[in-house]
């Protein structure tokens, strides 16, 4: 068997985990274990590909295309399933968007809203998101004050695999240890099916393939970002040094203003013996500009 260190491609890659996941008996399994107190009759992978590991669901002709790792429904419920490994501040938005996206999948056109079923949207986590320590964060629709459930059975579920161990479910712990630690125990043997499903990967040329176009995509993403933000730093720069020139020439004009007040009213008060007030009244000077000029001749 392959050590952790001698596996490229583990578990915790969101391409494996979906490869993986597209067996419908290891993905009941994973969905068990996460809801168990939901009993899964059977699963059925939706839009299964043939090449491509992902659905990909498309929210109208002009929407949003997304990713879904694994989506699959028993008689009662509708879910997306995913591997997470990075934090991103966008992840409820995200998970908020999913699950429209089910709804508009569920739903077909003249079927009452009442043929909704219960949609989840699981997020596997390499990470606490909210800090708390927590394995498993749910958030039902609900009004906290009244502690009054909202109804419409749609929910959004965060694993924190990284979480304490001795605050993980029995049921979540040898996956919790597989997916952080790569850890296989024979007495587990869905963990260790998997594992020996991500073996079978490793080396596989359609699986290399994808991870070199991922890899590629990922460097051109960094590379129009880099290229973005020095862009942006040239035309920050740009716009800072035109902007500085315009102040610059603002600031000039109001000191030449000041300067030419200033020897109006010196000018006045010396040749028609005329007080500061009146002298500033005769040049018309602006309030604001009073307080300054009285402090200059002072």
């Amino acid at each position: 068997m392959k050590k952790p260190d001698e596996i490229k491609y583990p578990f915790s890659n969101y391409i494996i985990f979906a490869m993986v996941m597209d067996d419908p008996k290891l993905c009941k399994e994973l969905i068990q274990r996460i809801l168990p107190d939901k009993k899964v009759k059977e699963v059925r992978i939706k839009e299964h590909p043939k090449v491509r590991p992902e659905a990909t669901i498309l929210n109208g002709p002009e929407g949003k295309s997304i990713r879904m790792d694994i989506l699959f429904e028993d008689g009662n419920i509708w879910a997306d399933c995913e591997m997470q490994c990075t934090m991103e501040p966008d992840l409820p938005k995200r998970g908020r968007f999913y699950i429209g996206t089910l709804d508009i999948k569920m739903l077909k056109k003249g079927e009452d809203y009442q043929e909704l079923k219960p949609s989840f949207i699981i997020f596997i986590c390499r990470f606490d998101y909210y800090g708390r320590g927590e394995p498993i964060y749910s958030f039902p629709r609900h009004d906290p004050k009244l502690d009054l459930l909202f109804g419409d059975e749609s929910y959004i579920i965060l694993l924190n695999t990284k979480c304490p161990k001795e605050k993980v479910p029995e049921g979540l712990k040898s996956l919790f240890a597989y997916i952080n630690e790569q850890e296989v125990t024979e007495e587990d043997p869905f963990i260790a099916e998997i594992h020996g499903r991500v073996l079978e990967l490793q080396g596989n040329e359609e699986v290399d393939a994808i991870m070199t176009m991922e890899e590629h995509y990922n460097i051109m993403i960094n590379r129009a970002a880099k290229d973005g933000l020095k862009q942006g730093r040239e035309e920050g720069l740009r716009q800072g040094i035109e902007q500085g020139i315009e102040q610059g020439i603002e600031q000039g004009i109001e000191q030449g203003t000041d300067q030419t007040l200033l020897e109006g009213v010196r000018n006045l008060m010396d040749t028609l013996a005329l007080t500061m007030e009146q002298a500033m009244d005769a040049l018309k000077v602006p309030e604001e500009k009073r307080e300054k000029l009285r402090k200059l001749l002072a």
